[in-house]
């Protein structure tokens, strides 16, 4: 769930850390991280009706991986309520980051009422991936789109789904035993996403367990330990993890058969844990893991 302390401490956090290290990672984290504490305000604020599916919805997409919950029960946007907020995200993101005036130009000329529209407005709350890719479709400038428009149309969607997903996620959860062994789903229950990170939390009876995060609407889900949570795959020996040798929390699980690399924190208690900024800050290992890559095929491991 978006909670504003909760972002804050992580954020300071990985900042101090980076600010010297990685002065890149520390730039995205304040950058990025100002969009996500306005996406947890505009959060706070939104007063629609946290969705309320019932056990019979939420089983029937734990069992069947085509299924989503907003498929069957959609979270409601107002069009003209999503305009604004996509204005006021896109202020934060203008006065976050140093552009010039070419750029800035370009960025503020954007009109947000066309992503915004009754029929959009109805689409992100039912297939918000869908809806990504109409953005897509409507954005002709692609230095625009990818740098300013895909980020304050994604961080203001998150503001609005984010309560009915965390719900969901609650309820969802208390239906998966953490001791029983089943395929278990590689998109998100709730919106259809893939997983954007992982993290290996303790539970206070059966040891620790995986989760994955859905950073589209803020939707997690339980998942099995030693399985790629991309391709699905349970070969042991398609799978590893690999870490800096300085930082063994932070770990990327490497499937080799359909060669991706999930973030995964080794985040013990989950109290306090933020999906969101440790993957902003995760970010950094995809550096390390292409000099892996580079350092295996060199010495034929690849």
């Amino acid at each position: 769930m978006l909670n504003i302390k909760t972002i804050d401490r992580a954020l300071a956090k990985y900042i101090d850390q980076t600010r010297q290290s990685d002065p890149s990672c520390a730039e995205s984290l304040a950058i990025y991280g100002a969009l996500l504490k306005e996406a947890a305000a505009i959060a706070a604020e939104n007063t629609t009706p946290v969705v309320q599916w019932s056990e019979d919805e939420l089983k029937a997409v734990l069992e069947d991986e085509d299924k989503t919950l907003m498929q069957g029960g959609q979270i409601v946007i107002d069009p003209a309520h999503f305009e604004a907020s996509l204005r006021r995200m896109a202020k934060v993101f203008l006065a976050s980051v140093e552009t010039d005036d070419e750029a800035r130009k370009l960025c503020e000329e954007v009109d947000w009422s066309d992503y915004a529209t009754a029929s959009l407005a109805d689409l992100a709350g039912t297939d918000p991936m869908q809806y990504m890719q109409a953005i897509v479709e409507l954005s002709p400038d692609e230095n625009v789109l990818d740098l300013f428009v895909l980020p304050v149309v994604g961080f203001t969607l998150r503001a609005f789904l984010d309560a009915s997903a965390t719900h969901a996620s609650q309820r969802l959860e208390a239906l998966v035993p953490d001791t029983v062994h089943e395929e278990r789903r590689l998109a998100c229950p709730v919106c259809g996403a893939p997983a954007a990170i992982a993290a290996v939390v303790e539970t206070p009876r059966n040891g620790n367990i995986k989760k994955l995060y859905c950073t589209c609407c803020g939707g997690s889900w339980k998942f099995e330990r030693i399985r790629c949570a991309v391709c699905g795959t349970e070969a042991v020996s398609d799978l590893e993890y690999v870490h800096d040798e300085a930082d063994d929390k932070h770990r990327l699980h490497v499937c080799k058969n359909c060669d991706s690399a999930m973030p995964t924190v080794f985040a013990g208690d989950e109290t306090g844990f933020c999906p969101d900024v440790e993957n902003i800050y995760m970010s950094r290992l995809a550096g390390f893991w292409e000099e892996e890559k580079s350092r295996k095929e060199a010495e034929g491991e690849a």
